[in-house]
Formats: C-alpha cells, structure tokens, sequence
C-alpha cells in the first residue's frame, strides 16, 4: 500500500498525529492523573505523554500547510501557471465536507432517535452547513457542543480558502517574509484576543486562524526549504549533504520536544495569559513539527521505518475519520457498563475500546465516502 504513494512517511505522520489527540480527550475522559514512571530510582512524571496530546492539532496544522503550498511552490519556482483556484477550491471541499455532512446527519440522528434530544437550533444550521461556526470576531457562531473537536476544523477551512491570495509568496527568495509575517500575525492575534475581545482568553478564540498562523507558516517555510534543498538540488552530493544535517537535526528536535512537553506541563497556567511561553512555545513546536515534515517529506532515513509501516500508514489515510469521530465516540464508550463500572482507572479499556469503534468509523468512512470523494476531485479537469 504505501510504496503507491508519494510520500507515505508523511501519511504515516498524519495518523500518529490524529492518534496523540484521541490519546488526550481518553486521558480527560477517564480522569485527569499523574503517570509515575520509577528510573534509577527517581520517580518520573510521564503524564505529558498524553496531556499535551492537543498539540497534535497544531502538527496537523503543519502538515496540511506544507503539503498544500508544495504545488504553489512547484509552479512558482519553475514559472508555471499556478493551479487553478477553481480546481483547488473544489478538492479542498470535496475533502473536508462529505465525511464532515455524513457524521453531522449521523449525530443529529441518534440524538434525536435514541437519545430524543435536539442538539441544533434551526438558527444553527447555517453555521454548521457552512462548517463555519467560529467564534467573533472571526466566525459569526461559537464553538460547537455536538463534537467539541469541529472548533479546528473553521481554522483549517479558513487556511484553505487564503492560501492562493498567499501563493504569490510562496518563492524562495520570500521564505524570511513568510516566516516573520506568521510570526507577526499570530502575535498580534493572540495579543489583541486577551487585550480587546470578549471571552479573548478562550482557547477557541485564541486558536482561530490567524492565532495559529505559526503553524500554517512553518508548513509554507517548510514547502519552500524542501523544494529548494531537496528537490531543486543542484546535485545528488548536495542532497546527500542536505538530508546528513536534517537526519541530526531531527534527533536534536526530538530533544527539544521533549523539553517544551515537559516545561508546557509544569507551567501551563502562564500559556493562556501574557507570558514568553505564550508567544514562544508554539513557534517553537512548530519548527519542530517542520524537521519533522522535512525528514519525512524526503523519505530517506532508517528513523521513518515505523511511519511508513503498513498499519501506520492506513492510520494516515483514515485520519480525518480517527480526528472527528473519536470525540462522540469517547462519549458513548464512557457510557457502556463494561466502562462505566469498571473498577479502577477507566484509561485502558476507554482507550481499547475507543480505539476500536474509532477504528471502524474512521475506515468505513475513508471507503465509503472520503476515498470516493478525493477520487472524484482528482478526476476534475478545471481551469
């Protein structure tokens, strides 16, 4: 399966990411605890495993920000006409909505049917057709209550539909510019959110798209420094030499990773205020997150093994599914007695059990739907 696809390191990447933020909402849903871990007789504190497993979102962030300026950095670059924005858009859509509309129906359903709850308002429903029910000042709802993971979904759409008023950026001799402008834009957002705005400190505000523009930077920044090292290499010596310091420069991210997990888990109460970790964490797992992309993107190091390993890989390619069903999934797992009545932490059998009904939710959505849809936009010829 995988050597049919370009770059099933970075598929593989995308699945581990979906799995990390399933593995924080079970760690919340079965109860907040430490992870004592004893080495060399030293008790460790491993919960940050699990606890910072939100900051997947921003990993994905990262990889649909790399693999989508990739074709803009392409034309650009070889002086070729630019994809066309109607061709772009439709794919776009035809990729997030069907599986998005099919699991919205679904919810409404079995709340209503088995549940006899209305969980939407009449009012609602151009928000949520729209998919576009972000918060003011950016959106015109508030964040969701039938699947509390949709709030990502506005900023990702939003991305989306800016990156061709983008595109003109995205040249190698323009890679400083799109790295200070995301850094400026998500400063700026995060900063006037907590100044000016009502409920400014809400993680759903905050977040929104200009708010995590680092991310979608870093994966522009990315696209440009894989097709100037790798692909455009002026020789195989040169790439060689390239892929030698990224290999290390992986393993050093890997360091650095595990130090933001560790400092954003002991001083998370300064992350939702005016602090240096504020404005510096997030830069700096994304420049992370990047190394990552890169090393994966070039697909060459004995490191990638795993991520293009055939279970990882199918992971990738049903992670839009693992992402939005997992959620309501937990909450009905929770409900089972097998769970409910389980005497001692509940994490092992929410986490099994999560995983599995996830598991087929996710697969029966990527090849009912979602594989035909991406077929189908792949086969449009647009200009």
């Amino acid at each position: 399966m995988a050597n049919k696809h370009s770059m099933p390191a970075l598929t593989g990447l995308r699945g581990l990411a979906a799995i990390w933020v399933l593995l924080f909402h079970v760690w919340d849903a079965a109860g907040p605890r430490e992870w004592l871990v004893t080495l060399f007789g030293y008790s460790h504190n491993m919960q940050y495993v699990v606890t910072c497993g939100w900051a997947g979102v921003q990993m994905l962030f990262v990889l649909s920000a790399f693999l989508l300026a990739s074709q803009f950095v392409r034309a650009n670059e070889s002086e070729r006409p630019q994809p066309a924005w109607r061709g772009y858009y439709l794919r776009r859509l035809l990729r997030v909505f069907p599986a998005y509309y099919l699991q919205l129906g679904l919810l409404l359903l079995i709340a209503f049917v088995i549940q006899g709850q209305q969980i939407m308002r009449l009012e609602e429903l151009p928000y949520y057709l729209t998919m576009w029910f972000a918060p003011p000042p950016v959106g015109l709802g508030t964040p969701p209550e039938i699947n509390k993971v949709w709030w990502t979904l506005p900023i990702e759409l939003a991305f989306y539909l800016l990156l061709p008023f983008f595109s003109g950026l995205l040249r190698w001799r323009y890679r400083y510019v799109v790295f200070a402008l995301s850094l400026l834009i998500m400063i700026s957002w995060r900063w006037s959110s907590l100044s000016f705005f009502p409920n400014g400190n809400s993680p759903s505000v905050l977040m929104q798209l200009p708010g995590s523009f680092d991310s979608f930077g870093l994966g522009m920044v990315a696209a440009l420094l894989h097709h100037h090292f790798y692909v455009e290499a002026p020789s195989q010596a040169s790439r060689q030499a390239y892929l030698s310091r990224l290999k290390k420069l992986a393993l050093a991210a890997l360091l650095v990773l595990w130090g933001l997990l560790i400092w954003i888990t002991y001083g998370v109460e300064n992350y939702w205020k005016v602090s240096f970790m504020f404005f510096s964490w997030s830069p700096i797992y994304n420049s992370v997150a990047a190394v990552w992309v890169l090393l994966a993107a070039a697909d060459s190091s004995r490191l990638l093994l795993p991520l293009k390993s055939r279970p990882v890989f199918y992971l990738g390619m049903i992670s839009y599914g693992i992402y939005i069903w997992h959620y309501p999934i937990i909450s009905w797992v929770s409900q089972i007695p097998l769970v409910a009545n389980y005497d001692g932490y509940k994490f092992v059998p929410l986490l099994l059990l999560t995983l599995l009904f996830t598991f087929i939710a996710a697969s029966a959505s990527w090849h009912l739907l979602e594989r035909r849809a991406v077929d189908f936009g792949s086969r449009l010829k647009t200009t």
